[in-house]
Protein backbone atom coordinates (compact mmCIF):
# COMPACT_ATOMS: atom_id res chain seq x y z
CA UNK A 1 0.00 0.00 0.00
CA UNK A 2 0.96 3.56 -1.01
CA UNK A 3 -0.72 6.43 1.09
CA UNK A 4 -3.30 6.49 3.36
CA UNK A 5 -6.04 9.36 2.73
CA UNK A 6 -8.87 10.04 5.44
CA UNK A 7 -11.77 11.41 3.09
CA UNK A 8 -14.49 13.37 4.49
CA UNK A 9 -17.89 14.84 2.50
CA UNK A 10 -18.93 18.01 2.85
CA UNK A 11 -21.76 20.20 1.52
CA UNK A 12 -19.80 23.50 3.25
CA UNK A 13 -16.47 22.62 0.78
CA UNK A 14 -15.31 26.77 1.09
CA UNK A 15 -16.11 27.07 4.72
CA UNK A 16 -13.82 23.62 5.58
CA UNK A 17 -10.83 24.54 2.31
CA UNK A 18 -10.55 27.38 4.66
CA UNK A 19 -10.26 25.88 8.08
CA UNK A 20 -7.61 23.69 7.31
CA UNK A 21 -5.63 25.81 4.90
CA UNK A 22 -6.15 29.37 6.75
CA UNK A 23 -6.83 28.15 10.22
CA UNK A 24 -4.65 24.74 10.77
CA UNK A 25 -2.20 26.44 8.00
CA UNK A 26 -2.00 22.96 5.93
CA UNK A 27 -0.69 23.28 2.48
CA UNK A 28 -3.26 21.93 -0.51
CA UNK A 29 -1.20 19.68 -2.57
CA UNK A 30 -3.68 19.36 -5.51
CA UNK A 31 -7.96 20.50 -6.38
CA UNK A 32 -9.83 19.42 -8.45
CA UNK A 33 -13.90 19.65 -10.30
CA UNK A 34 -16.10 21.95 -11.00
CA UNK A 35 -19.50 23.51 -9.31
CA UNK A 36 -21.12 20.77 -6.99
CA UNK A 37 -18.10 18.14 -7.55
CA UNK A 38 -14.67 18.97 -6.35
CA UNK A 39 -12.04 17.74 -4.10
CA UNK A 40 -9.08 18.89 -3.04
CA UNK A 41 -6.13 17.16 -0.52
CA UNK A 42 -3.76 18.57 2.28
CA UNK A 43 -0.68 16.60 3.30
CA UNK A 44 -0.82 16.65 6.77
CA UNK A 45 1.60 14.28 9.22
CA UNK A 46 2.25 11.95 6.70
CA UNK A 47 -1.07 11.79 6.07
CA UNK A 48 -3.31 12.96 2.86
CA UNK A 49 -6.54 14.67 3.84
CA UNK A 50 -9.54 14.80 1.10
CA UNK A 51 -12.83 16.93 1.19
CA UNK A 52 -14.87 16.20 -1.72
CA UNK A 53 -18.01 18.00 -2.34
CA UNK A 54 -20.47 15.94 -4.00
CA UNK A 55 -22.48 11.90 -3.25
CA UNK A 56 -20.10 8.95 -4.54
CA UNK A 57 -19.16 8.13 -0.36
CA UNK A 58 -22.63 6.98 0.72
CA UNK A 59 -20.93 6.86 4.57
CA UNK A 60 -19.60 10.45 4.60
CA UNK A 61 -16.09 9.94 5.60
CA UNK A 62 -14.01 7.51 3.88
CA UNK A 63 -10.56 6.13 4.22
CA UNK A 64 -8.35 5.91 1.01
CA UNK A 65 -5.80 3.79 0.84
CA UNK A 66 -3.74 4.15 -2.50
CA UNK A 67 -2.69 0.33 -3.75
CA UNK A 68 -0.63 -0.68 -6.58
CA UNK A 69 -3.19 -3.02 -8.52
CA UNK A 70 -6.67 -2.52 -7.88
CA UNK A 71 -7.58 -5.97 -9.22
CA UNK A 72 -5.09 -7.98 -7.43
CA UNK A 73 -6.40 -5.85 -4.10
CA UNK A 74 -10.25 -6.83 -5.29
CA UNK A 75 -8.76 -10.85 -5.43
CA UNK A 76 -7.16 -10.56 -1.74
CA UNK A 77 -10.59 -8.99 -0.02
CA UNK A 78 -12.05 -12.08 -1.73
CA UNK A 79 -10.39 -14.54 -0.95
CA UNK A 80 -9.89 -13.65 2.74
CA UNK A 81 -14.03 -13.46 2.84
CA UNK A 82 -14.80 -9.92 2.29
CA UNK A 83 -17.20 -8.55 -0.09
CA UNK A 84 -16.00 -6.03 -1.90
CA UNK A 85 -18.06 -4.42 -4.88
CA UNK A 86 -16.06 -4.61 -8.34
CA UNK A 87 -13.32 -2.39 -9.44
CA UNK A 88 -14.51 0.74 -11.08
CA UNK A 89 -12.72 3.51 -12.93
CA UNK A 90 -13.60 6.74 -11.84
CA UNK A 91 -13.56 9.98 -13.98
CA UNK A 92 -10.71 11.58 -11.60
CA UNK A 93 -8.17 8.85 -12.87
CA UNK A 94 -8.52 6.03 -10.28
CA UNK A 95 -9.76 2.27 -10.11
CA UNK A 96 -11.46 1.82 -7.33
CA UNK A 97 -13.18 -1.17 -4.85
CA UNK A 98 -15.28 -0.51 -2.29
CA UNK A 99 -15.88 -2.25 1.01
CA UNK A 100 -17.57 -1.27 3.82
CA UNK A 101 -16.39 -2.38 7.50
CA UNK A 102 -18.94 -3.98 10.25
CA UNK A 103 -19.81 0.07 11.60
CA UNK A 104 -20.63 1.04 8.12
CA UNK A 105 -17.41 2.89 7.31
CA UNK A 106 -16.05 2.30 3.77
CA UNK A 107 -12.60 1.88 2.79
CA UNK A 108 -11.88 2.60 -1.14
CA UNK A 109 -8.59 0.48 -2.18
CA UNK A 110 -7.98 2.58 -4.87
CA UNK A 111 -5.04 2.61 -7.82
CA UNK A 112 -4.25 5.81 -9.88
CA UNK A 113 -4.81 4.98 -13.58
CA UNK A 114 -4.34 8.64 -14.98
CA UNK A 115 -4.66 12.17 -14.34
CA UNK A 116 -7.66 13.98 -14.27
CA UNK A 117 -9.02 16.05 -16.97
CA UNK A 118 -9.49 19.55 -16.05
CA UNK A 119 -13.54 20.40 -16.42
Amino acid sequence: MHHLRVVFRTNRYDESVAFYSDVLGLDMTDSWGGSGCRGCLFAWAGTLVEFYEGDWVESGTQLAIEVPDAHAQHAQLVAAGGEPNEPADMPWGHRSVFISDPHGNELNFFEIISEPSDP
